[in-house]
């Protein structure tokens, strides 16, 4: 995530609306503009760790995806 104020484009999809996803001091992430109802809320997610970054084919990927450590990333998303 970008740091220091900066923001990250993440679409220019819905009627052309650009929204920006930005870092906060307290490391939660917001969006701008906030298109949520609740004031916050909670992304759990689970990845797998593949220490190469191609494989030569599906089967390999596939193996090496069933055989990789998997871990679990949370973002707090805050309305600013």
């Amino acid at each position: 995530m970008p740091e220091d104020g900066r923001a990250l484009e993440i679409t220019s999809g819905i009627s052309q609306q650009r929204y920006d996803l930005l870092c906060l001091e307290n490391k939660h992430l917001t969006l701008e503009p906030w298109l949520f109802e609740d004031h916050e809320f909670t992304v759990n997610v689970e990845c797998c760790h593949l220490s190469d970054l191609k494989y030569d084919d599906n089967q390999t990927l596939i193996k090496a995806l069933k055989q990789a450590p998997i871990t679990s990333l949370e973002w707090i998303f805050s309305k600013q």
